[in-house]
Formats: structure tokens, C-alpha cells, sequence
């Protein structure tokens, strides 16, 4: 498991759930790459819907964490993949972006970047419940 203050949260940590083989289920849930949110409207949208299931799916429950930036094989993880960004604070602020306006009712996103190698990241973002949300449609 993560440690449970989201700062707290680095490459070691990281590490050690492909170490554990620590399984995706109700508390955690990997991505490998970023939600694709370029010039395609159609996958575009599908994958904006994507990003705001997986974040207010966590938010309606007791919480958890969602990883981008680590893959998976079968729930196990098993490589951090390393999101590439020379700005990791530009792109917190794009998702938080694209999730805030979208959830009804609002909830305060944080965004974690756990700088991987270099200029390549994991992000992680954390919403905090006060009641069930939806997806705005």
C-alpha cells in the first residue's frame, strides 16, 4: 500500500508495489499512460469520460489511488512506465482541469507527481468525497 499522506508518496513507493505485487482491486488501479486527450474528438471524449469514472468511482467510495504512470499485467504491476514532462505542475493543473468542472457535485482534486528518472513522472491524483458524484453529461 501507499503511504496515506499523498506527498509522502515517491519512486520508492512506487517500487515496492511492483515489488509486493500489489493487486489492483477496490483500493488502487494503474494506468500506463496518460488519458489520450489530443486532436481526436471522438477518443478524446471517451477518454475524458474514462478519466472522470476512475476518479469519482474512488471519490464515492472509502477512497483509494489511482496511478498513472505504472503498467499492468493482469492487476499486477509490473514497470513504471514514466509519464515524460518537463513541467509536471502544467500537467496536474490540465487534469485538475478536466475533472473539477465535469463532477457534480464539485470536489477538490489533488494532484501528486513522483518524479520516475529525469523528466518523466507518475502522477496520481486523490479526490476528496463529501457526497456521491456523478459524471456531468
Amino acid at each position: 500500500m501507499l503511504p496515506p499522506i499523498l506527498e509522502q508518496v515517491d519512486r520508492a513507493a512506487l517500487q515496492q508495489l511492483i515489488t509486493d505485487e500489489e493487486q489492483e482491486g477496490k483500493y488502487i488501479e494503474y494506468k500506463a499512460q496518460l488519458y489520450r486527450l489530443g486532436t481526436d474528438q471522438k477518443d478524446r471524449v471517451a477518454q475524458h469520460e474514462e478519466l472522470l469514472k476512475d476518479v469519482s468511482s474512488f471519490a464515492n467510495t472509502e477512497g483509494g489511488d489511482l496511478i498513472i504512470g505504472l503498467t499492468e499485467e493482469n492487476g499486477i504491476p509490473t514497470e513504471l512506465c514514466r509519464i515524460p514532462t518537463s513541467d509536471p505542475d502544467a500537467l496536474k493543473q490540465r487534469l485538475t482541469a478536466l475533472i473539477q468542472p465535469w463532477l457534480e457535485p464539485r470536489l477538490t482534486v489533488s494532484m501528486h507527481a513522483v518524479r520516475v528518472k529525469d523528466d518523466c513522472y507518475a502522477l496520481i491524483p486523490l479526490a476528496g468525497k463529501s457526497q456521491s458524484l456523478v459524471p456531468w453529461k
